[in-house]
């Protein structure tokens, strides 16, 4: 999916899968939305760029393509391709292929092309006994075939064909993932295979888990869930396919978090829909940055003022209301969580986000009118944020018209952002020139909210891989974000540390230290899922800011 998004984006022109990249709907009408065809006739690709997707394809077709005079982008599976290979060399010297896996899968039509016809495919143990005598054999498996058949298959071949060569190609995430899904239909009362119905792996989940004795639904998407089914079970688990997205999964397990909640009493309900729109809404983070204003203007050394406080929360209110608003996809399907809730209730926030930023405009004239000007560039930078800066027709080949378009820069103009009003603001307002206090300052403030920014995009990399963005974990990878992250903790330590060891910062800012330490809880410990993609964990996140407020009020 990566590769083929990131393709589209670089060219800019219609792009072919040979067959479908994923076996999940959603995701090939999202591919579609970018000019990512399928087709199944070689002669179809002409000169244009095809991906061959993760199941592979015979050498037939792969020279059938490049005679047409495709390009291809070969996205074969590593393991699959290491299957391929062992069949290939075996059949080559002579051995008789067996492929365990089920007749007319791609990956299994691929592998056969491959050993030239000289193999069979086995589908179940009883075919190894119609086997014909052979000499030499050789013994592959479809990369998500089920280990347990893999394994009896694989005895009988041997019991049968002692010189048989036998390699397990079965992937191992394919292997781990069905070892979970029946450990966890074992707990449960019933269990939610999500995934397309024309996805093998996924089909084997159901296979699996309906095994065990649990009873099992297959569904797509949420949308054919039955509460009136679901509701009569206490504890339902959820697993999906391979090539399911995270917004089919996410949809899901918010679908069946609602029918959970019916069970609770009113006011438990209640409690829980105003946390949620508290938190989704943005008021919680605007009022993280008006405690942050605070915390800023105590390190620099001046008395804090509340109206410089309500500008920051009537900015960062209104910014990161009308920045949720511009990434809400055109398919409201893609939506979940916080994304859901904005496209539910898109006019009402919208309104708010637009007062929120004529409020902070009014308010800053009526600071000052050197207040006024930064604060009118600040917007005008995020008008312009997401705008066409190079327009299309000018320098062909050229990826980034859009300061938006820059790898990173949401995540660096957000931390830019909040540095402006939180520290700059007050700094001008108070008319002082403590230059080194405010250098510490918006070093510690401008690290803390890049790294809430990074925190957020570790946790939603799934979603946005496949929607194409490029956030700074797309770029770095997840183990290197999380070095990143553990880079920034220590640099926000020293940053406190070294200020007060120099006299730049008051003796009590080593408090923040604790913000420090609850920082690195917030971004480096791993939660349970019901807990990370929930509006409690965001709540953790920001009130980060909370308590650098209440500690210098202390």
């Amino acid at each position: 999916m990566k590769m083929a998004l990131d393709t589209a984006h670089q060219r800019g022109e219609k792009i072919y899968t040979f067959g479908p990249l994923i076996h999940n709907q959603q995701a090939i009408d999202l591919l579609r939305s970018k000019q990512i065809e399928v087709i199944h006739d070689p002669a179809l690709a002409g000169s244009g760029l095809v991906i061959i997707r993760a199941h592979g394809v015979t050498p037939d077709i792969q020279s059938a393509l490049i005679q047409a005079g495709a390009q291809i982008c070969d996205a074969t599976c590593p393991h699959v391709a290491r299957a391929q290979e062992l069949i290939q060399k075996f059949t080559a010297q002579g051995y008789h292929g067996i492929v365990v896996g089920d007749k007319g899968h791609a990956e299994v039509v691929g592998l056969l092309g491959y050993a030239q016809g000289n193999a069979t495919v086995v589908e179940k143990v009883e075919d190894v006994a119609a086997l014909p005598p052979l000499d030499k054999v050789c013994v592959v498996a479809q990369t998500t075939q089920s280990e347990e058949l893999f394994r009896d298959v694989t005895r009988a071949v041997a019991k049968r064909y002692p010189r048989a060569k036998i390699f397990s190609t079965i992937c191992r995430a394919t292997e781990m993932r069905q070892q979970e899904a029946i450990a966890l239909a074992h707990q449960v009362d019933l269990m939610v295979v999500v995934g397309g119905r024309q996805s093998a792996n996924t089909r084997r989940l159901v296979e699996l888990c309906t095994a065990q004795g649990t009873p099992t639904i297959h569904i797509e998407t949420a949308d054919e869930l039955q509460s009136d089914t679901v509701e009569r079970y206490t504890t339902v688990g959820v697993t999906a396919g391979a090539s399911t997205p995270l917004w089919v999964i996410r949809n899901v397990v918010e679908a069946l978090e609602v029918l959970q909640r019916r069970r609770k009493p009113l006011p438990v309900r209640l409690v829980h829909d105003l946390f949620t729109v508290f938190i989704y809404s943005q008021v919680f983070l605007a009022l993280g940055a008006a405690a942050l204003t605070f915390t800023a203007s105590r390190l620099i050394g001046f008395e804090p003022n509340f109206y410089n406080s309500l500008l920051a929360f009537f900015y960062v209110l209104a910014m990161h209301v009308l920045n949720k608003q511009l990434s809400l996809p055109k398919d409201r399907s893609l939506c979940y969580g916080a994304l859901k809730f904005f496209a539910r209730y898109q006019p009402v926030l919208v309104g708010m986000g637009v007062a929120g930023l004529c409020l902070s405009l009014l308010l800053s004239f009526a600071l000052s009118i050197s207040v006024f000007g930064l604060m009118l560039i600040s917007v005008g930078l995020g008008i312009i944020y997401s705008l066409a800066i190079i327009p299309r027709g000018w320098f062909a080949g050229l990826r980034y018209r859009r300061l938006m378009d820059i790898p990173g820069s949401k995540d660096l103009f957000m931390a830019g952002a909040w540095t402006v009003v939180v520290v700059l603001v007050p700094f001008i307002e108070e008319g002082q020139l403590v230059w080194p206090p405010m250098f510490f300052t918006a070093a510690f403030v401008f690290l803390l909210v890049l790294m809430r920014s990074i925190v957020f995009d570790n946790r939603d990399i799934e979603g946005d891989i496949t929607l194409g963005k490029e956030t700074l974990p797309i770029i770095l990878g997840i183990r290197r974000t999380m070095v990143l992250l553990q880079v920034f903790i220590a640099v926000l330590a020293l940053a406190l540390v070294i200020g007060c060891a120099l006299g730049h910062l008051p003796l009590t800012s080593l408090y923040l230290l604790v913000v420090v330490v609850y920082a690195a809880i917030g971004s480096l410990v791993r939660f349970r899922q019901e807990f990370y993609h929930s509006p409690y964990y965001d709540a953790l996140i920001d009130s980060q800011f909370i308590l650098a407020g209440l500690l210098s009020m202390v």
